[in-house]
């Protein structure tokens, strides 16, 4: 945390949401798959946060299979651990996450993660709008975003 210059009170940094637009299916399992092999490489930690059974096992698979002929190393947990790749359906551990993929139909909540990735799923005008309400609850909130 910085300090205010002018009077030396913490200034809390808030976090950085990166919106990818994805306009087919294909384009988010790309999207994912890309960040995942990314921070993978780079030795950062990167949660995705998921909000279904459903979900983390659809990302567990995904992850076994890309890329092609190889897999992407990863772990399914409810516990903070030292992998780089973590896929949870936890609120208790994004809480302590730096970097998170958010695949839920929330927003995120906290302000303790430094990148917070979100889709802006063009595939469905039902997706569309989650999105939408993502992003002005992101915007609302004085967030920094992105989009790409």
């Amino acid at each position: 945390m910085r300090t205010n210059p002018l009077n030396q009170t913490p200034m809390q940094i808030l976090p950085k949401v990166v919106f990818f637009q994805v306009k087919t299916p294909q384009e988010k399992v790309e999207c994912i798959c890309r960040e995942a092999e990314s921070h993978f490489n780079k030795h950062h930690k990167l949660f995705f946060y998921v909000d279904s059974d459903e979900a983390l096992k659809y990302i567990d698979k995904l992850l076994w299979t890309t890329p092609q002929m190889s897999f992407l190393p990863h772990i399914a947990s409810d516990e903070v651990c030292d992998d780089l790749v973590i896929l949870t359906k936890s609120e208790k551990t994004i809480l302590q996450a730096r970097t998170l993929f958010n695949l839920t139909q929330n927003p995120i909540q906290t302000k303790n993660s430094s990148t917070i990735y979100e889709l802006e799923d063009m595939t469905s005008p039902q997706k569309k709008e989650l999105a939408k309400i993502k992003f002005d609850f992101y915007k609302s909130n004085h967030f920094h975003i992105i989009s790409q």
